[in-house]
């Protein structure tokens, strides 16, 4: 991603930002908005942040890593143009999770899965979708690499002992760049003739001689 923010960040932002913008959109037709549970956190924390909404309990979730894993730094990868420039990209291991429950299927297992599915896929939308909030600038979707997706057991312990969570690994592929230069725009300087007699004697090897008649323009 292009952002000068944390990618992990801007992501959760700005998939919170596409449900926000959803639920006042349903609140004006009169629909019972959605309500969804976004949030960037560690692994440790994925238990909480659980909701009940009217319509089902859902919470999703882009998960860090908890071994303290940030990702693999390279030079290639996607194609930059403009300024500044890039100087490195970073390849971000990322756990999507997704967590949902149908409230009037509670012991129905096929029911849970099919509504995690169904907000997996919403999830999809709103990540093709997301804009940083902060920045403005677009999420791009190229920047994301999407691998496994497996379904989490239920830990009948835990308060993720109902509904149905699934996880996707994910790469987010962040940048940085280099620091803004000033540039300089040489510009042709106009005036008489080079005296012959200033010329510098041509030295074997080297060329011909350099005639000293352009003058850079200052930096604007």
């Amino acid at each position: 991603m292009s952002s000068n923010r944390d990618g992990l960040l801007a992501l959760a932002d700005g998939v919170r930002a596409y449900f926000d913008a959803c639920a006042r959109a349903d609140v004006k037709k009169n629909k019972i908005p959605a309500e969804i549970v976004v949030g960037a956190v560690g692994l440790r924390e994925r238990a909480s942040k659980l909701n009940e909404a009217p319509d089902g309990g859902n919470r999703i979730l882009f998960i860090e890593p908890d071994d303290g894993d940030m990702g693999t730094l390279s030079r290639s990868g996607m194609s930059h143009k403009g300024l500044p420039r890039v100087l490195l990209e970073l390849g971000q291991p990322i756990t999507l999770s997704v967590w949902s429950l149908d409230r009037e299927a509670r012991e129905d297992e096929y029911a849970q899965r099919v509504a995690a599915m169904n907000l997996l896929e919403r999830t999809f939308q709103a990540m093709r979708r997301a804009v940083d909030p902060v920045t403005g600038q677009a999420i791009p979707f190229a920047a994301i690499t999407f691998g496994k997706v497996r379904r989490v057991r239920q830990d009948v312990s835990s308060e993720l002992s109902f509904g149905c969570e699934l996880q996707v690994s994910l790469t987010l592929q962040t940048v940085f760049y280099d620091e803004e230069i000033p540039t300089v725009t040489p510009g042709v300087a106009i005036g008489k003739p080079a005296n012959l007699s200033t010329v510098p004697e041509r030295q074997p090897g080297l060329g011909p001689p350099a005639v000293q008649s352009t003058t850079p323009n200052a930096p604007s």
